[in-house]
Order: C-alpha cells, then structure tokens, then sequence
C-alpha cells in the first residue's frame, strides 16, 4: 500500500498536481505537510501545516470557530491547520499516509461528510512572510481535468460516508431495520479502505458468475465469467472504530426524524424519539463465526467489493433505541444534542398504542382523519398483511405523545 501512496503523489500547485499529504516522522510525531517538489527519486521538500492554536489565534487577532457560525468544522472532532512558510526535506519512505487538508467554505458546503475522520484536517488561513492571508484555495469540491490521488479517494470515501450516513436517518420507526445499497467504487478507494480498517474481518473468494453479452448480431449469450468478490464486515467495537476513524465519527448512527424543510431547517433529536445505532460488542459474536459465510442478522456494517465491475455492495444491521434520556444519544455521540421535549403530534410511521395494539399511522389527509395500519395476531409477518382503520387526528396526537413518554 505505502508503494501505491508514494508513486501517486502530486507535486506544487500545478492543477494536475493538487495534493495534501500526511507526513510522519518517527522522531518529531505527526506532521501534515504538502509536497512542493521532489528533488530526488528519494527526498521530497514539504510545506509544512502547524495545528490550529489559541495563542495563535491571539497573537494575529483571528477569530475562533463557533457552533453557531460553523456548524461542521466547529464539532470537537474537527482539527484546524495553519499553512506555515517554512520548508523541509524528508525522505519519501516517512510518509505513512494521505491527509484531506480541506479549506473552511468546502467543509460547511453542505457536501463534506468525512467530519471526525483521522486524517481530515481544514485550513482556514496561511502564514506568508509573517502576514496572515485567508486560505481559499478550491481543492475538492471543483473540476479537474486530471484529478491526483488524494482528491480522486476523497471523493469516493466522502460519497461512501454520505450514504452511510443516510442509511440510517430518516426511518419510519416501524420498518426494517436493515438498510442496504450500491455504488461504483474505484479499486484504488477500496484498496484504501481494506489497508485501513484493521478491525474489520474481510475475506476474498473467486466465485463464477453469470453475465449476459449483446452481439452486434442482435442476439444475446449467457456467459460464465470469473469474478473476485471481497468482504468487510464490521462486528465489532474496534473494527466499527477504524471505520469511523475513515469515514468520520457520525457513521452507525442515526434518528428516525423526518428531513428538515426550508420552513423547518434543523431537526433536532427529542426525548422520546428514536435512535438508530449499530450496536455491536467488543468481541465477534460465535454465530457470527459459525455463519460467516452465510447471511447474518445481528447489527453489522458489511461491505462487499467486486472488482471486475468495480461495485461495492454495503449493508448495514441496525439497532433502534428509545431516548428516554439525553444520555442515550450522548453515550453513543459525546457532541450529540439532545433537547428535553417530548415528540407531540402524528406524523408518518409514528407508532402508538390503542386497545393494547401497536399501530403505525400510514397517512393523513386533510380532513383531520388519520389511517393507521396494524398487523393481526394471526396474520403472517413476513408477507405483510396490514389491516388498515381510521382515527380522529386529535386522538391520535394525543396517543403519540403518551406512547414516546
């Protein structure tokens, strides 16, 4: 992996050549640096990226990040670097890994999702010749025709955390609770991916798989071609750790709100609302081991790569939790906000209790009736056979908020 990392790198501010690396020394720690020129097949000159601090800050009268001005990069998880104007030469062999140093307006665009990842830093201002200037470089979030490595697994491990994220937001509380999805992904983001996550259990088989051609002929064939298919699957608490440590601290957990509105632009999580978390233990389970190869049902994040057509398979196994109290969330998500009033009102896919039956508001028109579906006692659960009433909408508000308390 380390050989892949060091003959990709790019070099200066040439637009082919944008990069932001991670620079370790064994001697001095951690360094975040960018490569400005290669002198040698050997030796690289670094810019190097001081972290972000408080007498800095006074010394050259700069502001502070603010939740309520920042709302991305001022999350505890996030860390600010200075570009500095000094220089060193190091040895190509020293750089361990890529960093996303990615400027302030790129992380609050509404596009960034790696917050929280070990190796994503943003960059505010740099230091030039002892003067302050603001750092506006566009790096990610704008075209290249050419696009250098660290930017190309940028954008393919932010989509991936993106719709992880997703996953697990936005979930009637009476549906399923696993959630599954696809999207291309290169085999250079993947191989970045598995060389990271070191708590995962991956496996590589080579299996055949039928695929249909279309001949210039107008008539099709079915073909068996060989294909490689690799799995992560994530089990346990270490392995759900390296991952976030990739993909940001957000991941394998979520709420069952609706989207926010323009009228309504923030959701916040409530006493009495639900959480989705994947919960898993600090060991790998012996069902999970005993039917590794088979399909498992306990909370998991599985990963699945094809590399023959570059497709990566992800399914997540999640747990819903009542938030009686705040340290629900807080336990889970240290930063996580948690405001004290209870869920009042029917809205979709909220649950409630009536004659001793859980019921599951299935729409609500505007006459103020509600309908609400139920399962029989005797129905079958797994070909859904929802029996449907009708309630007044002052009833069923009023049962909502009792069944959250």
């Amino acid at each position: 992996m380390d050989e892949i990392l060091r003959a990709s790198v790019g070099i200066g501010d040439h637009i082919l050549f944008q990069s932001s690396l991670s620079i370790h020394f064994i001697r001095s720690g951690l360094i975040v640096g960018k490569i400005v020129s290669c002198p040698s097949a050997e030796e690289v000159v670094v810019q190097v990226f001081n972290p972000m601090t408080s007498q800095f800050l006074q010394s050259y009268v700069l502001p502070p990040i603010t939740r309520a001005t920042f709302s991305m990069a001022s999350q505890a998880c996030m860390q600010e670097v200075v570009a500095q104007d000094s220089y060193i030469r190091i040895g190509r062999a020293d750089i361990m890994d890529i960093a996303f140093v990615v400027p302030l307006d790129e992380v609050e665009c509404g596009l960034f999702n790696l917050c929280g990842a070990s190796n994503v830093f943003f960059i505010r201002y740099c230091l030039k010749n002892s003067t302050i200037e603001r750092y506006a470089l566009k790096l990610y979030y704008s075209s290249h025709p050419v696009e250098p490595l660290s930017i190309r697994l940028f954008h393919s491990l932010n989509h991936l955390a993106g719709l992880l994220r997703k996953a697990l937001y936005h979930q009637g509380e009476a549906e399923t609770s696993s959630r599954s999805f696809r999207l291309f992904f290169s085999a250079e983001s993947f191989c970045y991916l598995r060389y990271k996550l070191d708590g995962g259990i991956a496996l590589s088989a080579a299996r055949k798989q039928a695929t249909v051609i279309y001949l210039d002929s107008l008539s099709m064939e079915t073909v068996s071609s060989p294909i490689v298919k690799t799995g992560i699957k994530i089990v346990t608490k270490q392995g759900l750790a390296d991952l976030r440590g990739v993909l940001g601290t957000g991941i394998g957990l979520g709420m069952t709100k609706r989207k926010p509105t323009k009228r309504n632009p923030v959701t916040f999580c409530t006493v009495g609302s639900h959480l989705t978390s994947v919960e898993v233990g600090e060991e790998v389970p012996l069902d999970f081991i005993a039917s590794f190869s088979q399909k498992y049902h306990g909370n998991l994040i599985e990963l699945l790569y094809t590399e023959e057509t570059r497709q990566l398979s992800c399914r997540v196994n999640y747990s819903k939790i009542i938030v009686n109290e705040p340290e629900a969330a807080t336990q889970r998500m240290p930063a996580a906000e948690v405001r004290l009033e209870v869920i009042s009102g029917a809205y979709v896919s909220a649950n409630f209790l009536y004659n001793g039956r859980v019921m599951t508001i299935h729409s609500i028109n505007n006459n103020n009736i509600v309908t609400c579906k139920y399962m029989p006692d005797d129905a079958d659960i797994d070909a859904e056979n929802w029996h449907f009433i009708e309630l007044p909408l002052h009833q069923v508000e009023s049962l909502v908020a009792a069944f959250g308390r």
